[in-house]
């Protein structure tokens, strides 16, 4: 069963999605779990929240400070177009196009405030019709070096470093408060071998589970930060326990399965279509919800968790060695990490080797190579990859 502290937050509306596109209702007679035409499926939940907005302390105070940005109703900021003087003409850092923080900022700055979201060329003249970005900067030390950007958006932990005492940077906004409960990192696997080691598989998520409970528990908090701290070298234990405060972790929906990831997933096809190479129907697929459909497989999920309700199952066989894909430096991951430390894996007869990326869309592509079987990243860049790849067909 799913640890209460787990689930606390974990009915996810995909707020951010929805507000790009009409919502999407989501139909369980389409369920189809198949995975033929499959090169990756997306077969569990990782967190939801956990990333946030930061913004020149100078900045914030010449543009009116933060009532000017957003209007903040009980923790839930909203923004429109009575909001874009605040924003046009600055240029904010996102860690890559296909990530969610790039898709959330995008969404604010053309859904809600009817700007434009353009890339920067160094050098080059802003208007205040247009909000700009550049990509790649993915940790503290990358949007310190970007001595002409006005902020940011980024992942947990390096958004809590990089506002952490001021250091020019400050605090506009969570991801939580712009877009509260929305979904953030998956695990997805490499279809062929998930179909051929299908008991692997079920056992590598059944370990997952173990650690993302293990995060969860109170009693555990001073050796998380200790991990926490040893996967992200340099970073201050206040900016850790910052950052654990401001993430969710999950595995599946409240319900168990992952209907509702089923949702976000075809609202995100939605939201990312003007921006994809390809449209789902060139993949064979009549419908957002057919697609996601086939890409969101829970039934090794539902394996994964019927084999850790059995207090008397053990395994004794042979053991499996697996390579999975992570992003470097970034917590919302690091139930993978407690789940090797703690032994889970070993105990499931599972030997896992973490090839670290730099951001989601390594991740995808390692996983497209066939360099790992597994790999957790955002669900757009997720997505998009297999989109844009013809990785996912009908």
């Amino acid at each position: 069963m799913m640890d209460k502290t787990t689930l606390c937050t974990a009915i996810v509306v995909a707020v951010i999605i929805i507000s790009m596109g009409a919502v999407i209702v989501y139909d369980n007679s389409l369920q189809d779990d198949e995975s033929s035409g499959s090169t990756y499926n997306l077969v569990a939940r990782v967190n939801s929240e956990g990333s946030g907005i930061y913004i020149k302390d100078t900045v914030l105070t010449a543009r009116g400070g933060s009532s000017a940005f957003f209007t903040n109703n009980s923790g839930y900021y909203t923004v429109d177009e009575s909001n874009a003087a605040a924003w046009g003409g600055l240029i904010f850092a996102t860690p890559g196009a296909a990530t969610i923080q790039h898709v959330q900022l995008q969404s604010l700055v053309e859904e809600k405030m009817k700007l434009g979201f353009t890339l920067y060329q160094e050098g080059q003249s802003t208007d205040n019709k247009h909000v700009y970005f550049v990509t790649n900067i993915a940790n503290k030390a990358a949007a310190e070096a970007e001595t002409h950007i006005d902020g940011g958006i980024l992942w947990e932990p390096q958004f809590s470093a990089i506002v952490e005492n001021n250091n020019g940077f400050v605090e506009l906004g969570l991801t939580n408060n712009f877009f509260p409960g929305h979904t953030c990192c998956v695990i997805a696997g490499y279809t062929s071998y998930m179909q051929s080691h299908p008991d692997t598989t079920a056992r590598f998520l059944a370990a997952y589970i173990k650690g993302a409970e293990w995060i969860s528990d109170p009693a555990n908090h001073e050796e998380l930060v200790t991990l926490c701290m040893e996967k992200t070298s340099g970073l201050s234990r206040t900016a850790i326990e910052d950052a654990l405060s401001n993430i969710t972790y999950v595995y599946s929906d409240e319900s168990g399965d992952l209907n509702d990831l089923r949702k976000d997933v075809a609202n995100l096809v939605t939201g990312l279509s003007p921006g994809l190479k390809r449209s789902i129907s060139e993949l064979g697929f009549n419908s957002p919800n057919q697609f996601a459909s086939r890409f969101v497989d829970d039934s090794y999920l539902m394996k994964a968790l019927e084999i850790n309700s059995d207090d008397s199952y053990s395994y004794s066989g042979s053991k499996a060695s697996i390579t999975v894909a992570c992003i470097s430096g970034d917590i919302h991951q690091i139930a993978l990490h407690a789940a090797v430390a703690q032994g889970y894996f070993a105990e499931y007869g599972i030997n896992v080797s973490i090839s670290a990326q730099s951001n989601g869309p390594g991740v995808a592509t390692a996983l497209q190579n066939g360099e790992a079987q597994f790999g957790l990243m955002g669900a757009p860049p997720a997505t998009s990859t297999v989109i844009n790849g013809k990785l996912v067909t009908n």
